[in-house]
C-alpha cells in the first residue's frame, strides 16, 4: 500500500513538474503575444485620433474623450467634460490654418490595469496655408490616460499636452 501511495504522488509530481514546465516554457509567447496586442491597440486609438484631428472637426474628436475627461493644453485653462473639451476644439479649429496636419508619435506606452493605458505622446503639427507657404511647425508633448469604456472602446480621460523646449511661440490665456 505504502508503495502505490509514493507511487502516486511520484505520478502526480511528475505531471505538476510537466505541466509547469510547459507554462514556462510557452510564458514569454503568451506576455509578447499579449504586449502585441496592447501594442497595435494604442497604436490604432492614436491614428483614429490623428486622423480626426486632421479634419478639424471639433465633433469628431470629442468622441475620443469621456463625459467627464479632463484636458489642458499648453499654458491654457482646464477643461473639463466632454462639452467643455468639445469647445475647446471648436475654439481651437476655427484660429487654425485649415492646411494644418498633426503627426502623432509614440514614445511608451503603460498598461496600468485591464482597463487604464497611460500612453506619452510627441505631436508635430505642419502643412500649407492657403497660398501654399509652408506653416511654422509646432512641436509639443503629451501624456493621455484611458480608460477601457464596457462597449470595449478606449476612451481619453485625461490629456495634457505641453510645448517641448524647441516650440518657443507663447499664446496668452483664451479666458
Amino acid at each position: 500500500m505504502e508503495a502505490k501511495f509514493f507511487l502516486n504522488i511520484q505520478k502526480t509530481l511528475a505531471v505538476q513538474i510537466i505541466a509547469w514546465s510547459v507554462f514556462i516554457a510557452l510564458l514569454p509567447n503568451i506576455i509578447f503575444a499579449q504586449s502585441s496586442a496592447d501594442s497595435s491597440t494604442v497604436k490604432s486609438i492614436v491614428e483614429k485620433y490623428q486622423e480626426a484631428w486632421d479634419t478639424h472637426d471639433s465633433y469628431k474628436l470629442v468622441n475620443f474623450f469621456t463625459e467627464d475627461a479632463d484636458f489642458v493644453m499648453g499654458n491654457l485653462p482646464s477643461v473639463h467634460g466632454y462639452k467643455a473639451i468639445q469647445g475647446f476644439w471648436e475654439k481651437y479649429f476655427k484660429r487654425q490654418e485649415p492646411g494644418r496636419k498633426l503627426k502623432i508619435d509614440i514614445n511608451s506606452f503603460k498598461t496600468i490595469t485591464d482597463s487604464v493605458l497611460l500612453i506619452n505622446v510627441s505631436t508635430t503639427t505642419w502643412g500649407n496655408d492657403d497660398q501654399g507657404k509652408e506653416l511654422q511647425r509646432r512641436k509639443f508633448r503629451g501624456t493621455w490616460v484611458l480608460n477601457k469604456q464596457v462597449n470595449g472602446d478606449w476612451l481619453i480621460v485625461a490629456m495634457l499636452g505641453i510645448p517641448t523646449e524647441q516650440d518657443l511661440i507663447i499664446r496668452p490665456s483664451d479666458n
